[in-house]
């Protein structure tokens, strides 16, 4: 088990890594684009970090080992969801329907990932395995979280600003089954030819 789970850890990095980079990479177009999508990898990479050595930290307190293969499998697995569907599959499939995608949007299902992660992550840290005690626990604070980050989310699509603005990002997905219209530049030429010099 622990030599699969030494084999798994890497391989779910690598294939999160590669689903963020499917995701910020057609929004590349200068070097400055390079720049900020380097910053934003290593902000996500930092972020991971920091969640797995935590976990593997309240282990290491409660069992005397830390499991970091295993909380790396749970961190990074949870984290290709949101990068692969969250942030690429479910934009993508709104867009091909002709449907917007709020940005907004993808902080609660989001939080939710982030909910049910820790509670697996919570799992495995403790010594006994989950209790009704600690299971209460992670509800109370679940609930929570993911009602703060609705309100948030309800507040700033709401709010007097965001009335101004598009509620939805500019589309960066491939369009595959949309049926692009015909350009007819050679129709348009024409007409154009036609006409008096004095009338363009």
């Amino acid at each position: 088990m622990m030599s699969r789970s030494l084999i798994a850890a890497p391989v779910l990095i690598l294939a999160w890594l590669a689903a963020q980079l499917w995701v910020y990479l057609p929004t590349y177009s200068s070097v400055a684009d390079a720049a900020f999508i380097t910053k934003l990898m290593v902000e996500e990479i930092a972020i991971l970090a920091c969640w797995i050595s935590a976990w593997s930290w309240v282990t290491w307190q409660e069992q005397g080992q830390t499991r970091l293969a295993e909380h790396t499998i749970i961190a990074a697995g949870a984290s290709f969801i949101d990068a692969g569907v969250l942030n690429y599959a479910l934009p993508w499939m709104f867009f091909n329907l002709g449907w917007p995608w709020p940005t907004d949007t993808h902080n609660i299902p989001n939080t939710v990932i982030i909910t049910l992660a820790a509670l697996i992550h919570l799992h495995l840290a403790s010594r006994i395995g989950l209790n009704l005690r600690l299971f209460a626990l992670w509800l109370a604070v679940s609930v929570l979280a993911i009602s703060l980050v609705t309100a948030h989310t309800w507040a700033k699509k709401n709010d007097r600003a965001a009335a101004d603005k598009l509620p939805y990002s500019p589309n960066i997905y491939a369009p595959t089954f949309v049926v692009k219209p015909e350009h007819k530049l050679q129709e348009g030429l024409e007409h154009m030819w036609t006409k008096a010099w004095g009338d363009q």
